[in-house]
């Protein structure tokens, strides 16, 4: 194992490199690959030990199933001083290594994906979310937003746009991404949808068309400008605030369960077939045209 030894402190020395900025990042991917992965020397060597354990490994299951009398005479030890030799001459390896694991990660979230998608109505319809249309449509369209988004801003008219002809409906899944000012938006939305359930839909596109910042004074003048009474949603709030923080919970446990990396994400569910994940913003048409299918 000492040669094993030496080849790490080798690395380690090797890999000692001052900080790249970020338009050496932008000239070379690979460094800028490189710093995805890792950002201290320390990671960086347990990356690569990790690499040369999946290299051994590979090794010595070709040792064993080629079984000609040079491979069986293979051990570790061989092996250590060819690896260490092999990246040092194409050090590359590590680069492929890298993006090929990346790869089977993006295949297996896929996956994983598509499984859970299938299990989305029944996960959503065990909770009291905001939505509008038809309570038992076949047809629904799921929204993940985040007050504070601009692009979830931008798309505040689609829940009235998608519902427009009476036969899908849209529900609300509040996932406070961006900062506390979301939270206590979506708290409060929340707290309103329960006390109220035909005024939500005008506190939404208040919320989201709010240009201002999202603190008390602020949200309670959305409130009221929507019809709310402001002093009786903070009392429900208080009230039931923790089964509000749990429902945020579920869903933002939903969201990351999808590989859903930011806000707004749509889920379509035509009745027909599985339902489908549109991340990022989505024109109301496009919606449309999906969930009409």
């Amino acid at each position: 194992m000492s040669s094993w030894i030496a080849f790490r402190q080798e690395l380690r020395i090797k890999h000692q490199r001052p900080a790249q900025d970020e338009t050496t990042k932008r000239l070379n991917p690979q460094i800028a690959l490189l710093t995805c992965v890792s950002t201290d020397n320390q990671s960086w060597m347990i990356f690569l030990e990790r690499i040369m354990r999946i290299l051994l490994f590979i090794c010595g299951f070709l040792a064993i199933s080629l079984n000609t009398a040079t491979t069986k005479a293979l051990e570790k030890n061989d092996l250590e001083p060819a690896l260490r030799a092999l990246l040092a001459e194409k050090p590359e390896i590590i680069i492929d290594a890298i993006q090929l694991f990346q790869q089977r990660a993006e295949e297996d979230q896929a996956r994983a994906t598509q499984q859970m998608l299938s299990q989305v109505p029944l996960i959503i319809d065990s909770m009291d979310l905001p939505f509008i249309g038809p309570k038992d449509a076949k047809k629904v369209v799921y929204e993940f937003y985040d007050y504070r988004c601009g692009y979830c801003k931008k798309a505040s008219t689609h829940a009235k746009e998608i519902t427009g002809n009476g036969s899908v409906k849209f529900v609300f899944l509040d996932w406070p991404i961006l900062s506390p000012q979301s939270t206590k938006a979506a708290m409060i939305s929340l707290a309103a949808w329960q006390l109220d359930k035909e005024r939500f839909l005008g506190l939404h596109q208040n919320l989201l068309e709010n240009r201002g910042n999202y603190e008390d004074d602020n949200i309670d003048e959305v409130l009221v400008r929507s019809g709310y009474d402001a002093q009786e949603v903070r009392k429900h709030l208080e009230k039931i605030g923790m089964d509000i923080s749990g429902t945020l919970a579920q869903i933002a446990q939903l969201a990351q369960s999808l590989g859903i990396r930011g806000t707004p994400a749509f889920i379509v569910d035509n009745g027909n077939e599985q339902p489908e994940l549109l991340p990022g913003f989505v024109p109301a048409s496009q919606i449309l045209e999906r969930v009409s299918n």
